[in-house]
């Protein structure tokens, strides 16, 4: 043990000791070169994420603003369109209704007329049938012209 006391080591000399130093200050150099070109990146990287993230929520917003704008033209059309489609529904019906009264009208002089002519025929004297043929003739003229001109005309379109 007392051999081992006495042994001697040997130190890296001074010029050695320095020659480390300075390589370890140049990779600690280039390190911290690398930590601020680092840190610059990371900086210019937030800074484009929080414009794409203030541009995201600009665009979002714009988008929203657009899809409103288009909800209420939409609203505004579907409303339009209702009017027009009630309106022409109301004009179809008073066209329809006017149809169906002169029909009925007229029906109701056919069967007044075939009433009448039945009667006039089944009790009437010879005399009376041709005097009633005279003027149901004249008078009928006129009526079946406006008759035929009734059964002529279109239906109202739907």
């Amino acid at each position: 043990v007392e051999a081992h006391q006495h042994h001697s080591y040997k130190l890296p000399s001074a010029a050695l000791i320095e020659r480390h130093k300075a390589r370890i200050r140049e990779v600690v150099d280039g390190l911290c070169a690398q930590l601020f070109e680092a840190q610059e990146l990371q900086t210019r990287i937030r800074a484009v994420v929080d414009a794409a993230e203030d541009k995201a929520a600009e665009v979002r917003a714009q988008v929203g603003e657009a899809f409103d704008r288009l909800l209420q033209a939409a609203e505004a059309r579907s409303c339009d369109l209702k009017q027009e489609l009630l309106s022409a529904s109301a004009e179809q019906r008073k066209g329809l209704d006017v149809a169906k009264a002169e029909c009925s009208m007229a029906l109701v002089d056919i069967w007044r007329t075939i009433d009448f002519l039945e009667k006039v025929l089944s009790r009437g004297t010879d005399v009376e049938v041709l005097k009633a043929k005279g003027q149901l003739f004249q008078r009928h003229q006129r009526q079946l012209q406006q008759w035929e001109a009734l059964a002529e005309r279109p239906l109202p379109a739907l």
